[in-house]
């Protein structure tokens, strides 16, 4: 029978990989945050560079661009802390408070970002609502004064309301 020799095991070679999902998480977000903030400063200067936006969907536009430039700094903020707290702080030494405190931080912020999406979301929505509400008077009033120039072109009178 053939022995065979006694070969490191990959775990002792490589050390405890229990590091490498946070440090995923911690980079996607950090990346992902990144991109939302050049995305956002592109769309905030076209914005900025349309002269026939009104004053009011101006302030909207800013509030928004406020908005998703908080998400974008708070997603990097959270991707710089997972792999902090996971691997670059002893809690054993520092205790259970300081990684109860820190990990509740973290999720706070993560429940922060989800409620600027929520109010994101509903502003958008609202905004949208008003916006078509105000373009279906504008058609309905155009509509009207087709038809009183068509009347007018037949000879026929207009009732006028």
């Amino acid at each position: 029978m053939i022995t065979l020799l006694a070969a490191p095991k990959l775990h002792e070679m490589l050390g405890p990989l229990d590091w490498i999902p946070a440090a995923i998480m911690g980079v996607v977000l950090v990346v992902i945050g990144v991109g939302l903030m050049i995305w956002q400063s592109g769309v905030r200067r076209r914005q900025q560079a349309d002269t026939t936006r009104s004053p009011e969907e101006a302030e909207f536009q800013q509030r928004q661009f406020r908005r998703r430039t908080q998400v974008s700094g708070l997603l990097i903020l959270i991707g710089l802390m997972i792999p902090l707290g996971d691997f670059c702080v002893d809690w054993r030494a520092r205790g259970p408070v300081a990684g109860t405190i820190f990990w509740i931080s973290v999720l706070a912020l993560t429940m922060w970002v989800a409620l600027l999406g929520i109010g994101d979301l509903l502003s958008t929505r609202t905004r949208g609502r008003v916006s078509l509400s105000k373009l279906r008077q504008k058609q309905q009033a155009l509509e009207q004064e087709v038809e009183r120039l068509r009347a007018e072109a037949r000879g026929e009178p207009f009732p006028r309301d």
